[in-house]
């Protein structure tokens, strides 16, 4: 989402496809904004004009978020039996609000009580514990 907003001055970038950007050069204290979503990385340049047909133009940098990357420490169950493995995943990169959905219907990063077999987390992870 590109939100622009003349009420401040600066340029605060807010990761992936979200940028604010304030002006009070132009407008004063009065806060007018507008937002644009679905932004893909990339230069954006942005027109504000106001009553008084005073235009600013400016030109923001929308970055794409870091690669995304997870790692897992797997615990193998003591025994064919047992409940006693886990997963435990590091997640990092893209972007942040991460969702879990495992095959055994766990929802957390994190899972335990797990016996031998296999596990799928999002669709497309395979895990094995033996």
């Amino acid at each position: 989402m590109l939100i622009v907003s003349a009420y401040q001055s600066g340029l605060v970038s807010a990761g992936g496809d979200d940028v604010v950007v304030t002006n009070d050069k132009l407008f004063g204290n009065i806060d007018t904004s507008f937002s644009v979503t679905g932004l893909t990385s990339g230069m954006y340049t942005y027109t504000m004009t106001d009553s008084a047909g005073n235009t600013w133009i400016d030109t923001v940098m929308i970055g794409a978020p870091d690669s995304f990357n997870i790692s897992a420490v797997i615990v193998d169950a003591s025994s064919s039996s047992a409940t006693d493995g886990s997963i435990d995943l590091t997640v990092s990169g893209g972007t942040p609000g991460y969702t879990f959905s495992w095959s055994n219907g766990a929802t957390t990063e994190d899972i335990d009580s797990l016996m031998s077999g296999y596990l799928l987390c999002n669709g497309n992870r395979l895990y094995r514990l033996q």
